[in-house]
């Protein structure tokens, strides 16, 4: 089973209602305190396996545990304010050194992102580095995957395609050709030391109708979006990083491919009203296209130009991370 399998079959088995479907279908969580504002959560899991190549650093991975958690915040305009890490290490692991590296790691993320550390658990795993980051904040209005209406123009916080060739650079050994020494540091930094736009999502959430962060892909992140809403998406352009197209092209791979199927950038993706184009072009928002009324009836579809694009990107338990 894949994570959304799992998930729509973990609500089944909760709710007996015979729908098995997450109730908020979103990047966080919330409900009402007694004051009526949201209390905010989320939980992520980093597994060394599939979240962390080998050439990351304790403190590397320490800070991108934290990091993507952030990330889901940041879509939907939410300041965190705290978390708690629960950390299962093999024994390999389990001694000073790493641990105080990754604690380090920990340290310069909270620093960061302004999000306090407030405990966790500890235990054992046979050979999985994994941590859990549960985080929680406080919110008037969060910005859903859904509320996008037809004319929306839909909009990035960055380009993509970076973090895709940085993998590849990683995993080929150095066999990949790049005639760039900074195109190749920018695309492993990528990687290794991945950046939540938290800034951009609390400063853009006034304007956004729906929005969702990219870590499972621009290709597939743009279908939950439309999936949402219930409407259909037109991408104009793609928006891809300088140097990706080189890096393509010198190692017979699609530029295309590696901005649109990666996953995590955490980039943010988004739409928003026309009437505030102005105002989301001075925050730094790529307009990439178009917010449509869902033409095929049953589904939701993401074309690019006059084609579908196919509905593809990170799946956990169905499309192995680092390979």
């Amino acid at each position: 089973m894949d994570e959304r399998q799992t998930i729509d079959l973990t609500w089944k088995i909760l709710r007996d209602d015979g729908r098995g479907r997450d109730p908020f279908s979103d990047d966080v969580s919330w409900l009402k305190n007694r004051n009526k504002r949201l209390v905010v959560f989320k939980s992520d899991m980093l597994v060394s396996s599939t979240d962390s190549p080998s050439s990351m650093t304790p403190e590397q991975i320490g800070a991108k545990a934290i990091v993507s958690c952030v990330s889901d915040f940041a879509a939907k305009g939410v300041k965190p304010l705290a978390c708690s890490l629960s950390i299962a290490l093999p024994r390999g692991r389990s001694n000073k050194e790493f641990v105080s590296r990754m604690a380090k790691g920990f340290g310069l993320a909270e620093k960061k992102y302004g999000v306090r550390i407030a405990g966790g658990d500890t235990g054992e795993s046979r050979s999985e580095i994994v941590i859990d980051c549960a985080m929680l904040g406080f919110a008037d209005r969060i910005i859903e995957r859904r509320g996008a209406k037809v004319g929306d123009l839909l909009g990035t916080t960055g380009r993509f395609g970076l973090e895709s060739s940085g993998l590849s650079l990683l995993l080929s050994k150095g066999k990949r050709k790049v005639s760039s020494k900074t195109f190749k540091s920018r695309a492993i930094k990528s990687v290794l030391e991945p950046e939540a736009r938290l800034v951009q999502g609390l400063r853009i959430c006034r304007y956004t109708s729906s929005s969702i962060d990219s870590s499972d892909g621009l290709a597939l992140s743009l279908y939950y979006l439309a999936e949402a809403s219930g409407l259909d998406l037109k991408v104009d352009r793609i928006p891809i990083a300088p140097g990706v197209e080189q890096f393509a092209l010198q190692n017979s791979l699609s530029a295309e491919d590696l901005a649109l199927f990666g996953g995590e950038e955490y980039e943010l993706v988004f739409t928003f009203p026309r009437k505030y184009e102005k105002e989301m072009k001075k925050l730094g928002t790529i307009v990439i296209g178009t917010v449509l009324a869902r033409a095929s009836g049953k589904h939701s579809l993401v074309y690019l130009g006059s084609r579908v694009l196919p509905r593809v990107g990170y799946v956990h338990n169905q499309v192995p991370r680092i390979r």
